[in-house]
């Protein structure tokens, strides 16, 4: 059987990934490298790290093509948080080159499969004219219950209140519906070459702080660019209204398991889902982010964005900030 033709927006990729060094981490970022490793298109990769010898010791040991290589971080960054930043000097010298068709970033703990990706540039094709970004979630395994939980959620949502959705018409292989999430942060973005433009001229090319702290801004920061109208950034992902799910072909596995993980264990939750004040993330399972009535089941009170004034630089919620700036700096959120 022939394989699949490679989208046109992947014809050349240019991606980048911080890494903060910590042996630890060290097997997450393995088991990422050798996926990417395996998509069957030009792909280039970056790992910007504070230690950069160490880390191109470990690549020769682990066999990695030579398309994926280690760059060097300064020496003489004002806080360690600041790697997260190194890689905006690599994108723009590389789109700078007129070669590359998709430029990704992303964290050293998240398996970015090529099914994923291609989902991402088949969808991306028609919502590019439209000003939308279409944006990925990430997902961890809750140790209370063994289910895929929303990392990063914190609202479900009631989709007949719910103003910020998009139905783009019948599509031959894109998908047709899409929704705004509550709460957008994903830690990745995918950018085409004419988004990357706009990116570059944009305040958010450099605005260390804004809705997020600096790291989180720098991971995606791109979403607030040039937001189309109805909606406060420009990200949304694919679901299906029918089924009240969201689409998995968005869906990034958090290898690190961190937020469930962690909370779990500091919380002494392993049989049952820690309270929601405890918690901060991984509160929802991926089948339940929606809900069939305007109340909530396991997490916050659900929000109806359509009757929110939003101001964009007000939106750092506390637990949000705090769990942020509680890890240690080889730790990405």
């Amino acid at each position: 059987m022939p394989a699949a033709a490679v989208p046109q927006l992947l014809t050349k990729v240019f991606l980048c990934i911080t890494f903060h060094w910590d042996v630890w981490n060290l097997s997450y970022l393995q088991h990422v490298t050798e996926e990417l490793a395996r998509w069957p298109t030009q792909l280039d990769v970056r790992v910007v790290s504070n230690k950069h010898v160490r880390l191109n010791e470990t690549f020769h040991s682990w066999g990695l093509p030579d398309t994926i290589q280690v760059v060097a971080a300064p020496s003489n960054l004002s806080h360690p948080y600041e790697l997260a930043w190194i890689h905006r000097d690599l994108m723009r010298d590389a789109y700078e080159t007129g070669e590359y068709t998709a430029f990704i970033y992303l964290e050293d703990d998240m398996r970015l499969t090529w099914k994923c990706i291609t989902s991402w540039a088949i969808d991306q094709e028609v919502l590019d004219p439209m000003n939308f970004q279409r944006q990925f979630f990430r997902t961890e395994i809750a140790p209370w219950n063994g289910k895929e939980q929303l990392s990063d959620a914190l609202q479900h949502v009631y989709l007949p209140t719910y103003g910020r959705t998009l139905d783009i018409g019948k599509q031959k292989k894109a998908h047709q519906h899409y929704i705004q999430l509550p709460d957008p942060y994903s830690a990745v973005f995918a950018a085409t070459s004419k988004l990357m433009a706009r990116f570059m001229q944009s305040q958010y090319w450099t605005q260390r702080i804004g809705a997020w702290p600096s790291r989180e801004m720098a991971a995606n920061g791109i979403m607030f660019v040039d937001p189309p109208e109805r909606f406060w950034v420009a990200a949304v992902v694919p679901f299906f209204p029918d089924k009240q799910l969201l689409s998995h072909e968005a869906a990034i596995q958090h290898l690190s398991n961190r937020y469930c993980g962690k909370r779990a264990h500091k919380q002494g939750f392993h049989d049952q889902a820690p309270p929601i004040e405890t918690t901060g993330f991984c509160v929802m399972d991926f089948e339940d982010f929606f809900t069939q009535d305007n109340t909530t089941k396991n997490g916050p009170p659900h929000i109806d964005m359509d009757n929110v004034q939003v101001d964009t630089t007000q939106l750092i919620e506390p637990n949000r900030r705090s769990l942020s700036e509680d890890m240690l700096p080889g730790q990405s959120r």
